[in-house]
């Protein structure tokens, strides 16, 4: 037990690659400090496809996955992410063989949808309320039994979140799953002032700051004698910026200029001062004023930390260390991805970190999972640095970097990361912060968590799939290891917007390829194109049906009689629906089934026709229940 759980707690999850029987639970909740953060966020409940990555991991034929949702998943995400995997790693799947079972529970139906028979399942509770996941979960709970009975009874089985509170823990425990994540118990680690603590322990550099309270009044008392601090030192302070202690990301994050209150004064200002100058704080939601940001405070608590701000010609970059702590105790470094940030929360990034000095940076990042790790910690958790280059008076650059928080979590660089570790597998080099890919190469990529486009109104996953072979840009290339690869599609045709992530040989190619995707997207007829394309596509189908119907006709008249007639009646009929049945599937994933395409000659040719362009990518069944994906060189049929 301990030795595999030592095994799935690695970068690389063990039952992603090999043949072990083993159930996986996706409970992708989302789970934040108020339902009011929920509102804020259009779209936010999309975010449960953030682990669909996860879907990758069927490469494994003896693993069994369960992935539950507030909404039904689309079978074309499932399909786009199961078109990536390269050819000797194909995972059936036809959607014409999707089942969906209705379950009433206290009066209301959840669905158990089964993508793949006895494989994948998706548990969808038909609930769009605008909180956490696991909390619709456990107002739900006579689904557990539901779910329950479609778990194997392996031991182990898995169940994998976003972030551990004592609700996810309930479910776990009830549904008798290992939980991948930290007790909950040791959430105050990943708290703002938690992480202060940690870094003090850990003996690293972190900004300077304040202690932990819990009223307006005493958050400016504990200001003002920052400012002291500060001044002894004779340090500038221009700017400080508030932080709720646990909050998420940088939803607790406030900005306060204090130019206007300290610019020309030799004494420190008074509590009472600062406190009103509280009132000018920039809070984190446009929606937000200073009040309302400040109600939170004896709830949350909050601390206050002196804003980073490089001097003239300097610097300044956020990277992200992502790192491991195994069932055994091993602390590991994982990556290293640059941030870029809207306002203070995590908007996308890039890989490998742009820092020239990842050796230092990972150094800090041990030391402060040695420490994690002796109170308890396990699992994956992410810290954020600050990283300060600046320019010294001999002409050359100082370098230094301040540790901001830790996320006892998966991050958004988690999934991109992991993607690209299932698609291009490597090896990651901490001491040059390169990841390099066993076919060849360095690979880099850039990633967004939402690039939105009012072109892409209306667009469903199904057309966007579509758009992926009307435009190269929005393609994944199996054979370089290299292209755009999309997730978070469920939400697109509502919100226009979409999670990208752009992977190639260099960093800059990759974040020109990313603003290729921009481009394309801002400037797309998506509904023309789309018609366009599915217009070539019946002109294609049409003819060879017409050549095959012709030809069938010719041959049945060969027959004497009535029964040559009926022949021929069917034969044409056949055709025809065929054809129409082809046309309406032209997605970047075609379920072609030999029976409706190769039981004729004919059909065999219209197939060739079909799938003559497959050198841009594409997925063709050509035997009933094998999805093989094509190769870059040679056309589809070279399989059949």
């Amino acid at each position: 037990m301990e030795h595999k759980m030592d095994e799935i707690l690695n970068d690389q999850p063990y039952w992603s690659q090999t043949h072990t029987p083993v159930d996986v639970v996706v409970l992708p909740s989302i789970t934040l400090e108020s339902d009011e953060d929920f509102m804020r966020v259009p779209g936010l409940v999309h975010k449960e496809e953030r682990h669909l990555f996860t879907t990758l991991f069927l490469r494994n034929p003896e693993l069994q996955l369960i992935y539950i949702t507030s909404y039904p998943l689309d079978a074309a995400v499932i399909q786009y992410y199961l078109s990536l995997l390269p050819p000797e790693e194909a995972v059936p799947f036809n959607p014409e063989a999707i089942t969906e079972r209705k379950v009433p529970v206290d009066g209301h139906d959840v669905s158990i949808i089964e993508f793949i028979p006895k494989r994948f399942y998706n548990v969808c509770l038909h609930d769009m309320e605008e909180i956490a996941l696991a909390d619709k979960l456990s107002k739900k709970y006579a689904i557990m039994e539901t779910v329950k009975s479609l778990l194997r009874k392996l031991e182990p089985s898995y169940m994998l979140c976003y972030r551990t509170s004592k609700v996810e823990e309930r479910i776990s425990h009830d549904l008798g799953l290992n939980l991948i994540a930290s007790p909950s118990r040791l959430d105050h680690f990943g708290s703002k002032s938690g992480s202060r603590s940690i870094f003090e322990e850990s003996q690293i550099p972190f900004m300077p700051g304040t202690s932990l309270v819990h009223t307006v009044k005493d958050l400016a008392a504990t200001v003002r004698d920052l400012i002291a601090s500060e001044w002894k030192n004779q340090r500038t302070l221009n700017k400080i910026v508030l932080k709720l202690d646990n909050f998420s990301a940088g939803g607790g994050n406030a900005v306060l200029d204090m130019s206007s209150l300290l610019k020309g004064r030799k004494d420190v200002p008074s509590a009472e001062e600062v406190e009103k100058h509280f009132q000018h704080l920039q809070p984190p939601y446009s929606d937000q004023n200073a009040n309302d940001y400040l109600r939170f405070v004896p709830e949350c608590g909050a601390i206050a930390e002196v804003w980073a701000e490089p001097a003239k010609g300097g610097q300044l970059t956020s990277p992200l260390v992502q790192c491991m702590i195994s069932a055994t105790g091993k602390v590991s470094v994982i990556s290293s991805h640059g941030q870029v940030l809207d306002g203070h929360e995590y908007a996308g990034g890039c890989f490998p970190a742009p820092t020239s000095n990842h050796d230092k940076l990972y150094t800090y990042a041990e030391q402060v999972g040695k420490v994690l790790r002796d109170k308890g910690v396990r699992g994956h958790f992410g810290i954020d640095f600050i990283e300060i280059v600046e320019p010294t008076e001999c002409g050359g650059t100082k370098w230094s970097a301040y540790a901001i928080e830790i996320n006892l979590r998966f991050t958004g660089t988690t999934g991109p990361y992991l993607v690209l570790r299932l698609l291009a597998p490597g090896e990651y080099d901490r001491n040059k912060g390169s990841y390099a890919a066993k076919s060849g190469g360095e690979k880099f990529y850039a990633t967004t968590e939402g690039m939105k486009s009012n072109n892409l109104k209306g667009v469903t996953p199904r057309d966007l799939l579509d758009l992926t072979q009307i435009f190269p840009e929005l393609q994944w290339n199996r054979n370089t290891e290299t292209g755009t690869l999309f997730h978070m599609l469920g939400g697109v045709d509502k919100f226009a917007k979409i999670g990208v992530t752009c992977v190639y040989n260099t960093a800059q190619e990759a974040q020109d390829q990313l603003e290729k995707v921009r481009e394309v997207f801002q400037t797309m007829d998506a509904r023309a194109a789309l018609q366009k394309r599915r217009s070539q596509m019946e002109s294609k189908v049409a003819a060879p049906a017409t050549v095959a119907a012709a030809t069938t006709t010719k041959k049945a008249g060969e027959v004497s009689g009535e029964d040559g007639k009926k022949r021929a009646q069917t034969s044409s009929s056949s055709n025809s629906n065929s054809a129409a049945k082809v046309a309406s599937q032209m997605l970047p994933t075609s379920v072609l089934s030999t029976e409706m395409l190769l039981d004729k000659k004919d059909d065999k040719q219209l197939l060739q026709m079909i799938t003559g362009d497959a050198k841009t990518g594409g997925l063709v069944m050509v035997a009933p229940g094998i999805m093989l994906p094509p190769t870059m060189h040679s056309p589809l049929l070279t399989t059949v």
